[in-house]
């Protein structure tokens, strides 16, 4: 499941089908076939993400993603819901496996910068926050390569390429 919100009045609603896509894309790659994982995704301002950058880890700068797990699993972990009940919505059944933030105007800069759509970047920038709320990491080098070549395998399956 996917619940996005904006902070922001500018943020372009039509990407949402592409994010939800890269979204069930990655579960299945990932074999993370439980209907129920949900992850949160806001897309805001400069501001609130340099500051929220700053509070949580201590960096005063804007950055274009940050992502906050829920959940303490490892690469490749297959999540199974029955193991965190205590953690479970009871409303709708879902776990909340981690919350994203996204710098909107960070993310339309940088597709310039980059030659690509907005809609890709910005589900580059999601798919990127999934995989670390998943336990994937790219601080060492071997997992930096595991890592890259999983956002390039999804985005590729969702037909969201450079072009």
């Amino acid at each position: 499941m996917l619940n996005v919100q904006s902070k922001i009045r500018t943020f372009d609603l039509s990407v949402v089908p592409s994010l939800k896509k890269v979204l069930n894309t990655a579960l299945q790659i990932l074999n993370q076939h439980c209907e129920n994982l949900k992850f949160n995704l806001y897309i805001v301002s400069k501001d609130f993400i340099h500051n929220l950058n700053f509070t949580e880890r201590g960096v005063d700068k804007a950055t274009d993603v940050l992502s906050f797990p829920n959940i303490n699993v490892k690469a490749g972990e297959i999540i199974d819901i029955n193991n965190y009940k205590l953690d479970v919505d009871y409303e709708d059944n879902s776990l909340l496996i981690g919350e994203i933030f996204i710098c909107n105007d960070i993310a339309k800069k940088q597709a310039v910068k980059y030659g690509h759509s907005y809609t890709r970047e910005i589900c580059f920038l999601f798919l990127h926050g999934i995989l670390h709320c998943l336990g994937y990491d790219h601080i060492k080098d071997a997992d930096r390569i595991i890592m890259e070549r999983l956002q390039t395998e999804i985005l590729n399956k969702c037909d969201i390429t450079r072009d």
